[in-house]
């Protein structure tokens, strides 16, 4: 009979050698699957370069933060709020160079090195070229990998609403676009807090204001939620439901991550348009 400290140990050594199977894992396999990008990590050495880096961090965390990105074992690549256009490719050049191409805005050309894959978590050191300056960031991205609900998010079935209508929507096909949208950002903003310390509202195509713990419409709509319907009419028409459900629902703050409390605030819309 096995003593309790001989269990553990034995437990702790296969704990270990999984551990070291992970770490052992080639760089192609690692970054291939579905990822959010959390945030890029800046190594600043000199003043002049934080004086840079200062100057252009706002626009690039605007740009690639809180991404939802795909990196396919056929080597395509599919930035999902892009997910209609065509998709660009990925490869490693060398052993630790990925580089993306033709992927759209920021991911043309985009190359960074492998640095370490862990916990679920990805980390690439890219080199970029700002004003004379290679501004050392890591990036950290977070692999939304099976048996997460988040994976919805990625698969083409959720993200029908992408589509622009060809012709005015009937009510009824309005309101279903609509409660898909909602409950697919209720599942973004669900994935985010529970991965990032913030959120970038450009990110959601909804003519929402964000307070603290609730949300508001905005008076004007966004050029972003119009192109989501046929024309302007149709794009007034839906603000006028996302209204009535905003109206009609009740909120209570629960004291949760006000993320979360976003993500159950549209999730209890999309439930009332459905009805």
């Amino acid at each position: 009979m096995r003593t309790l400290p001989s269990v553990l140990f034995l437990l702790i050594c296969a704990m270990l050698s999984y551990c070291k199977s992970l770490n052992k894992q080639k760089p192609t396999e690692a970054v291939t699957g579905n990822w959010l990008i959390i945030f890029p990590n800046h190594h600043l050495k000199t003043a002049h370069e934080r004086e840079v880096y200062s100057r252009h961090q706002d626009s690039i965390v605007s740009l690639y933060g809180l991404k939802l990105i795909s990196l396919s074992a056929n080597g395509t690549f599919t930035e999902v709020d892009s997910l209609l256009k065509s998709t660009g490719k990925w490869m490693f050049t060398t052993d630790s160079l990925l580089k993306i191409q033709e992927g759209g805005k920021g991911f043309n050309p985009f190359s960074t090195t492998f640095k370490k894959f862990d916990n679920d978590t990805l980390q690439l050191t890219q080199y970029l070229p700002l004003e004379n300056e290679k501004i050392k960031l890591v990036w950290y991205l977070k692999k939304v990998g099976d048996g997460n609900q988040a994976t919805k998010l990625f698969e083409a079935s959720s993200n029908n609403w992408r589509n622009k209508p060809g012709a005015p929507e009937p009510a009824t096909v309005m309101r279903k676009r609509l409660a898909e949208i909602l409950h697919y950002y209720a599942g973004y903003f669900t994935l985010i807090s529970k991965e990032a310390t913030y959120f970038i509202p450009a990110r959601v195509p909804l003519p929402l204001r964000y307070y603290q713990h609730g949300l508001g419409l905005n008076a004007e709509l966004s050029p972003d939620f119009n192109a989501l319907f046929y024309n302007a009419t149709d794009a007034k028409k839906a603000y006028i439901i996302l209204q009535q459900a905003m109206r009609a629902i009740e909120i209570t703050s629960t004291g949760d991550n006000y993320v979360i409390e976003y993500g159950q605030f549209l999730k209890k819309m999309g439930e009332w348009i459905e009805k």
